[in-house]
């Protein structure tokens, strides 16, 4: 049995949340063929040039407060027999099952309760 750490990339995700961060996608207006390339800290929400735009939408992260940790079991089973002198037949399986893997899951999708 192995068991799998929590690292980073489960935990780290909820430090993108806001405020100090914003998961989300802006997209160029409809007249501009490319978003433009901005210097100012602030982007497009800086009102470098006259741009500004409303901030859009984000989505939230979240890690299950009662995550588990994820494990899996390795097993393996072989088969040697000799069939003849100096002749020898051998079968060997190996495989294993996670279990309680970490998945990304949207728990607010529409018509779900």
């Amino acid at each position: 049995m192995s068991y799998e750490r929590n690292f980073g990339n489960v935990t780290y995700n909820v430090l993108f949340n806001p405020p100090l961060y914003l998961v989300t996608q802006i997209d160029a207006p409809a007249d501009v063929a490319t978003m433009p390339i901005y210097v100012d800290n602030q982007g497009p929400f800086g009102g470098v040039a006259g741009v500004t735009k409303t901030i859009p939408a984000g989505s939230l992260r979240h890690v299950d407060q009662n995550i588990e940790t994820a494990y899996a079991h390795f097993y393996g089973l072989s088969f040697q027999h000799e069939v003849l002198p100096a002749l020898v037949a051998k079968v060997e399986y190996s495989g294993s099952k996670g279990r309680k893997l970490y998945d990304l899951a949207d728990p607010n999708k529409r018509g779900r309760r």
